[in-house]
């Protein structure tokens, strides 16, 4: 045991002022020393940092991404593939993050920031699409740094383009 002992004078006293101490069901006379625990000290709370907010403004961009079977840079209905619920995150030089998924035609919309200082533009790309690998198509990436120049009107385009690659990957 570890800890502090203490001596429950309680049955000391009850037998001074002739008070009957409690007794099992033998007629032993219960006596106990009660172990105080060691108190364990309670760890500071650890605060979790805050990320700072987005630059508020007028600025705004739309992300396309979709599978380009020709890697020819240019969206056609029927031909290329929109893909819905892909991740894509606005990185600001202070730190600041917002993020959104692609609806089912593959567009994203973000509105109500400041580009003044850059911004940084990634997509979390899936690796396979209906059982087919992908991979981007050659001069486009997962992420695009953008300068404030970049942005006409206060608004900025960019595409997310990928590939399938190779025959279908899993059952």
């Amino acid at each position: 045991m570890s800890g502090v002992r203490a001596i429950d004078l309680a049955p000391t006293i009850a037998y001074l002022l002739g008070i009957p101490a409690p007794a099992d069901s033998t007629g032993q006379v219960l006596m106990d020393a009660v172990v105080q625990p060691t108190p364990t000290p309670t760890p500071p709370p650890t605060a979790t940092p805050t990320p700072p907010p987005p630059p508020s403004g007028s600025d705004s961009l739309t992300a396309r991404v979709f599978i380009d079977q020709r890697c020819d840079s240019f969206f056609q209905a029927g031909v290329d593939v929109n893909l819905p619920d892909v991740l894509v995150t606005l990185t600001f030089p202070n730190g600041a993050t917002m993020s959104r998924q692609t609806r089912p035609f593959g567009l994203v919309n973000f509105s109500g920031f400041d580009a003044s200082g850059g911004v940084t533009v990634s997509a979390a790309l899936p690796e396979s699409y209906r059982g087919f690998a992908l991979n981007t198509c050659p001069g486009s990436s997962a992420s695009v740094d953008l300068q404030p120049g970049e942005f006409q009107f206060r608004y900025k385009f960019v595409q997310f383009r990928t590939q399938i690659v190779g025959e279908a990957v899993g059952p």
